[in-house]
Parts: structure tokens; C-alpha cells; sequence
């Protein structure tokens, strides 16, 4: 089965040339709404506390990859595909990394998210307040048996996979993983290669990083890419003969979309609807031409940054090859030289 990931133009290029996904966690959602649709439970005032601690705790304790099985729906162009810029890749999905329930709170074939306009209510008896507890603790990492698993997995889609309606345009498909375990180390958990992950980061003074993305887990396990889109607006479509004399071409995302034989398509506005249409491209699209003169560099700084490379840059010796990189972090400034902090 085939579903689909919209991404910005330089969130796809990587997306493209590692073939690795990004899980979130859902308290960083956009939408406020995420995993309340148990809000609506009625109870003693200490089973809503418990109730709605527990679910704070799960916003935190798993991580969410959202797919569509659409990849040309408008809307989501505009709001995901940085306004019709960027790429929608299309994932062969039966893999075990996606559909294993022993690594999937929410499998892959279980992911359909459930819209609806209004919130049942729920009453929190000892039953049910049992069963939500064993989904909690699944969300901590708790080993639980094949037997719970199947108690609890219609409870967890409704947790984590309703939405209102208004999002019903998206068509979304979820997975819901636990990324760590309260009786395991990180390097413990993450130790099986099916459960490693990474963050982007950003080092911002020496000792200090901080994530690109607040709650963004990229799993190092690779998905096959079977299809590229390229929406109406993608830079790479803009290219024509005259533009790419005296470039350079890299050649690296062409080579692997022959390689692993990516259906690539272009996209256009339809002349008879509102709607997108595809057209196939050559792989040749992909190439990231590279101008051998132009603007290199561009960026502004503050007066404080200004002062503080006035006064450490003298004290340096610089050659042309040295590569710089000035931070501003807590109201101090640092200077990392090929890749290392300098003292000032």
C-alpha cells in the first residue's frame, strides 16, 4: 500500500536522499484538540484528574507520523507543501517498521483517522478507567501481553486517531509510536535498529544544542520511496536550456530515482476544475543545479554580534577556506570556526 507525505522544498530534498521518516510528538500539533476526544467523560473529580494527567502524559510519550492517501489535494498543498513549492512522496507502507504491532502503538493498517463533529461522552467506571490505564502504560513502554493489546487497541485508535470533521480533507493515516520506555535506557530502547531515532539539532553555543524542531523524531530505518510529486511551484520545474548554461548539475537524487525506479510526476493546475492534475517527468527533474557564480552568502546580524566580531575576529588568523558560524544564544554570542566553538 501506497500513502503519501507532504513536505516543504528543503524538508523534501532530505526526505529524498535518506528516505527516512519524521514522527512528532502531538503535544507540538497545530491543532489544540489533539487526543481530547475523551474530554467529554463524566466521573468523580479524581477520575477526570487521573484521566486527564495521563493523557497530558501521553502527548509527551508517543510520537505520530501523519500520511494521506491523497497526493493531490490543493488545500494541503498550500498548507504543508510550503504554498505548492515542495515535493508529496509516496511510501510503500507494508513494512515491518510500519505495520508491527510490537512496534506500533497504532499500526499502519490500523491508522485511518475517525472524523467526527461531535464528542461522546464517556463514563469513567472502574472498567473503563482499567482500560485507558493499560493505553497509558502501552504509551510508557510497558511490555504488555498480545491478549491486552487486543483489549486496548480499539480504545487507542479512538485516542489517538479522532479528529473533527473540518480535517476530513486530509484523508490522514497515522502510525503511533512509543519512542521510549520508563524501564529501559535510551540507548537500550533505541538499541534495536527498528526503534532508533534522531532529532535536528542545532549546536548554539559550546556544551549547548537545541532542536530545529521542537518534538520532530527522524527514524533512521529507511522506507522505500515509490512515487514523487513535484507541486506547481517546485523550483526544480523552473529550469529551462538557456537558464542552465555554465551549471553544474548534482546528480545524486537522479541517480537513486533510477536506481530504486521512483515514478516521478510534475504537477499542474487542471483547465476544467479546481483541482490538480499529473504529468510524468524524467528523472532528469530532480537534478539540483548548482551556479558557478552568484550570491553565496547572505545574512543580517545584531549590533551585539557586530561588537562581538570586531572584537575576536582580529585575534584570528583567516584563510579563505575557513568556515564560519556565529551564534547568538542566551544573550551571548559564539563563534564556531570549521566546525569548532573558538574562545573569544
Amino acid at each position: 500500500m501506497i500513502l503519501y507525505k507532504y513536505y516543504g522544498f528543503d524538508s523534501g530534498l532530505s526526505a529524498l536522499r535518506n528516505s527516512q521518516l519524521g514522527f512528532r510528538q502531538p503535544k507540538y500539533f497545530n491543532d489544540p484538540f489533539e487526543l481530547s476526544f475523551l474530554s467529554n467523560a463524566t466521573g468523580s473529580e479524581a477520575k477526570l484528574s487521573r484521566l486527564q494527567s495521563q493523557l497530558e502524559q501521553l502527548k509527551s510519550s508517543v510520537a505520530v507520523l501523519s500520511l494521506t492517501r491523497t497526493p493531490l489535494n490543493p488545500l494541503m498543498w498550500a498548507h504543508y507543501g510550503q504554498e505548492h513549492t515542495g515535493f508529496v512522496l509516496g511510501y510503500e507502507t507494508d513494512d515491518e517498521f510500519l505495520t508491527s504491532k510490537a512496534y506500533n502503538l497504532v499500526p499502519v493498517d490500523d491508522g485511518d483517522v475517525v472524523y467526527t463533529r461531535t464528542k461522546s461522552p464517556h463514563v469513567l467506571d472502574p472498567a473503563s478507567m482499567q482500560l485507558f490505564h493499560q493505553v497509558y502504560l502501552a504509551g510508557q513502554g510497558v511490555n504488555i501481553s498480545e491478549s491486552e493489546k487486543a483489549q486496548i487497541s480499539s480504545l487507542a485508535r479512538r485516542v489517538f486517531l479522532t479528529k473533527h470533521s473540518i480535517w476530513v480533507y486530509e484523508e490522514e493515516v497515522r502510525v503511533v509510536k512509543v519512542w521510549q520506555s520508563i524501564f529501559k535506557t535510551a540507548e537500550e530502547y533505541q538499541g534495536d535498529p527498528l526503534r532508533s531515532f534522531y532529532h535536528i539539532s542545532k549546536d548554539v553555543a559550546p556544551g549547548y544544542s537545541c532542536q530545529t524542531v521542537e518534538g520532530l523524531m527522524i527514524y533512521r530505518h529507511p522506507v522505500k520511496i515509490k512515487e514523487v510529486y513535484l507541486g506547481v511551484r517546485n523550483p526544480l520545474l523552473r529550469h529551462d536550456n538557456k537558464e542552465n548554461l555554465g551549471q553544474r548539475v548534482n546528480s545524486d537524487l537522479v541517480d537513486r530515482a533510477e536506481e530504486e525506479n521512483w515514478q516521478i510526476k510534475a504537477l499542474r493546475m487542471s483547465r476544467s476544475s479546481w483541482g490538480l492534475e499529473s504529468i510524468p517527468r524524467q528523472s532528469n527533474v530532480l537534478g539540483i543545479r548548482e551556479k558557478s557564480k552568484g550570491l553565496i552568502n547572505s545574512f543580517t546580524f545584531s549590533g551585539r554580534e557586530a561588537t562581538y566580531m570586531r572584537d575576536v575576529l582580529p585575534q584570528s588568523e583567516i584563510r579563505e577556506t575557513d568556515k564560519f558560524e556565529l551564534t547568538n544564544w542566551g544573550g551571548r554570542c559564539h563563534l564556531k570556526v570549521n566546525g569548532t566553538f573558538i574562545e573569544p
